[in-house]
Formats: structure tokens, sequence, C-alpha cells
């Protein structure tokens, strides 16, 4: 049996690492409100109002007590100066007309002179005056008229733009583990002029 002994080679190796640290990106998005100014006008009132108004009228107790003015003194010394003209032109017409039927008898002189002298007796009255009711009240009511107008609000909107704020990712690749590789033999044996060696 023949053994052979080879020689050996040991080989050690170990891989590089590679390490990675990575940060990665933000993005800050913020957006601001709108900035609002909003005023609201007061409404436009009108106010009319009509006063209310008393009327006192005396006038006929002015009338009762005979205390006229002098255009209506005047108006009723002419109406009384005709209806006195009218009365007398009546009374002569009618004591003409009993003159001339004095030929059928009686007394017509004397009966004339007697009504022309002794008047009918009037008899006496009595009077409260003024009389009542103689003031006349008239009252109207007075009025308030409000007329109100809205105004509309004034609206003035402002928008803002968005704040944006971006940091970029970052990354950092570096040598973790350095690679090496390792060699070694065994049972090696040089011979040479006659010696033997082993490695």
């Amino acid at each position: 049996m023949i053994i052979v002994d080879f020689p050996k080679l040991n080989i050690t190796q170990q891989a590089g690492l590679i390490g990675i640290n990575t940060r990665p990106g933000q993005l800050s998005i913020k957006q601001p409100k709108a900035d609002l100014n909003i005023q609201q006008p007061p409404a436009d009132l009108k106010f009319e109002r009509k006063p209310s108004k008393l009327t006192i009228d005396q006038s006929q107790v002015w009338k009762e007590l005979n205390i006229i003015g002098p255009l209506e003194s005047t108006k009723q010394n002419a109406e009384e100066g005709e209806k006195k003209v009218l009365e007398g032109m009546a009374k002569v017409a009618n004591e003409g007309d009993r003159l001339m039927r004095i030929e059928n008898g009686g007394d017509q002189i004397p009966e004339i002179a007697k009504q022309n002298t002794f008047k009918e007796y009037q008899p006496i009255q009595m009077e409260w005056i003024p009389s009542n009711f103689a003031v006349k009240f008239k009252y109207e009511p007075g009025e308030v008229k409000i007329n109100a107008k809205a105004n509309k609000p004034i609206i003035e909107a402002n928008a803002n733009s968005p704040i944006i704020q971006y940091e970029k990712s970052e990354m950092n690749i570096y040598l973790e583990q350095e690679p090496y590789i390792e060699i070694n033999f065994d049972n090696v044996k040089y011979k040479n002029l006659g010696f033997e060696m082993h490695i």
C-alpha cells in the first residue's frame, strides 16, 4: 500500500463589509390661515315723524259771547240789515194791502198804529254761555315711520402662501470591515542536495 502525503494549502479569507448610514429627507408644509378682515357697516336708519296735532275751535264761544272780529261783524251786520229791509218791505206791503181794503170796513188804521206802537211780548229765556260743546276739539295722532336698510358686510380675504421646508436626505457609505485573505501551506517538503525541509 502506497501512502502519498500531499501538501495542504489552507486559505482563510474575510469578506469586506460596507456600512451605510442614511438620514431620510424631511418635508414640512405649513399653511398659514388666510387673513380675514370683516367690516359690518351699520344699517341705514331713516326716521320720519309727523307730530300730533290738537286743534281747539272756540269760534262758537266767541259768537255766543258776541265777541267777533271785524270781518265777521261786518258780515253779520250786512245780513241783519238785509233781513230788516226785507221785513220792512213786507210790512209796508202788508199795511198797504190792508189800507186798500179799508172800504170793506174795519178799523185798519188804529190796528196798524197799535201794532207799530206795542211790540209782541217776548218771554225771558235763560241760556248758558258758552253752551255745551261750544268748544270743539280735534286731535290728530302723530306718526313715526322707520325705514331700515341693511348693509352687506365688507369681507376682505388675503390668502397666505404655504411655508415649505425641505431637508434633503443624507447617505454615508463607509467600510465597516476590511477584507483580507490568508494562505497557509501545510506538509510542504522541500528537498535539495540530499536534505529535506518541512515548510
